[in-house]
């Protein structure tokens, strides 16, 4: 695989599984997100990234992409939500 090749559908939905040998531990709900995305060239994305890594590109570019989102609902698995976990300062 080359530098800059683009992975197969295959490897890309594997990241999507459930490790399921991991039992659930939390809850959350996550709400308002916000999704941001700059295209550069993947030569420049490469350049910053550890050894090991490769820039995941689509139509030839690379992108930088931001995603803030709020958490609501924060719980351990068998608890109700602690009010005050979930208010926005």
């Amino acid at each position: 695989m080359s530098l800059f090749s683009v992975p197969t559908t295959a490897t890309r939905l594997q990241c999507r599984e459930r490790p399921f040998s991991q039992p659930i531990v939390m809850y959350q709900k996550w709400r308002d997100l916000l999704f941001l995305h700059w295209a550069f060239e993947p030569e420049l994305i490469q350049q910053t990234l550890p050894p090991g890594l490769r820039v995941d590109c689509f139509d030839g570019q690379a992108y930088v992409c931001i995603v803030p989102f709020f958490m609501r609902d924060i719980r351990p698995r068998f608890l109700p939500s602690v009010p005050w976990s979930s208010i926005i300062l």
